[in-house]
This record gives C-alpha cells, sequence and structure tokens, in this order.
C-alpha cells in the first residue's frame, strides 16, 4: 500500500524497550515461543521469578500465584484462586528443580490447568525425562470460576521429579 512502511524497512535497533517503543508492538508479538528462543534455557530461575519485583508486585496483587511439586507429592495444588466474574490471561512458567527420571519404577507426573480442565495449559507428557533447571512457558486463557491448579501424582521408587511453577494471571473483561 502506499505510504505504508514494512519490517523489512526498519534499520535494527530501531525500536526501544521503554513503553513507546513497545506500544508500537501488534498485540501477541510477544508469545511463549518467542520468549522462549530469546531466552537460554535455565536462564529464568525460580529464584528470579519470586524476587522480581515487577512479578512479585503482581502476585501481591492478586494477579498470580506460584507453588513447588515435589517427588512425592500426589496432590491438586492451587495457583491461583478462581476469579468470580472474568477470564483471564494467563503465562505460566516452570522451572525444574529435580530432574524427572523414571528410575525403577516411574517419574512424577504433572499437568496444569483449571478447575474441570486439568491439562488446559500443560500436558501430562511436557515434563517426562526433563533435565535440571530446564524452562518452559505456556499461555491459556483461564475460564471465569475456575481455579489454576497443577495436579501431580508423586514418583514411585526410585523415580524422581520436581518443578516450581509461577502464574501471572491477568483479567481480560
Amino acid at each position: 500500500m502506499p505510504g505504508e512502511i514494512n519490517t523489512a524497512q526498519l534499520e535494527a535497533g530501531i525500536l526501544s524497550a521503554d513503553a513507546a517503543g513497545r506500544a508500537l508492538f501488534a498485540t501477541g508479538v510477544i508469545d511463549a515461543a518467542t520468549f522462549l528462543d530469546a531466552v537460554a534455557a535455565g536462564a529464568v530461575t525460580n529464584t528470579a521469578l519470586a524476587s522480581g519485583a515487577g512479578v512479585g508486585a503482581l502476585l501481591t496483587a492478586g494477579l498470580g500465584g506460584s507453588d513447588s511439586i515435589l517427588e512425592s507429592e500426589t496432590a491438586t495444588h492451587t495457583l491461583v484462586a478462581a476469579h468470580g466474574s472474568k477470564d483471564r490471561a494467563c503465562l505460566v512458567v516452570v522451572v525444574v528443580d529435580e530432574v524427572f527420571a523414571t528410575g525403577d519404577t516411574s517419574q512424577t507426573v504433572i499437568e496444569i490447568g483449571e478447575t474441570d480442565n486439568v491439562n488446559k495449559c500443560m500436558a501430562n507428557t511436557v515434563l517426562v525425562d526433563a533435565a535440571l533447571a530446564s524452562v518452559w512457558v505456556f499461555a491459556f486463557t483461564n475460564t471465569a470460576t475456575k481455579a489454576i491448579i497443577a495436579t501431580s501424582v508423586a514418583a514411585a521408587g526410585t523415580g524422581t521429579g520436581g518443578c516450581s511453577i509461577t502464574v501471572l494471571a491477568i483479567p481480560t473483561t
């Protein structure tokens, strides 16, 4: 189209990281795949997520939650309580704290989702044989009135596996 500028015409570094530069990005341009491409495996640690001022402020304001799952736990963990009336855009970061290995019986099995749809965010096969310090980032829409949960089945025998999960859940309506 006449008068239109396309991406190929922009010089590298033309966009700034400040609010004005970020405002020029189209909605959804930074998705989970883009984030993973930009961040080295193991670069985002649970410690960094827990102590980050921005993330910490969001969690303190009730816009997210976090929990760790140990190899010995068979449980349902409520990561973020249900919102009474609003769907939420969610970003979920999973950091492997203990290698997932079958050993002589079975490794820990974990899935992430919401009440009545336990694997809406992460299927129970994602962490199979996951290496220590591996990082996964997921995005999904949490349905209003549904808690965001992680379910786990404990490792058996000499099996292992554990992770930390941090969720940011921002109301969309």
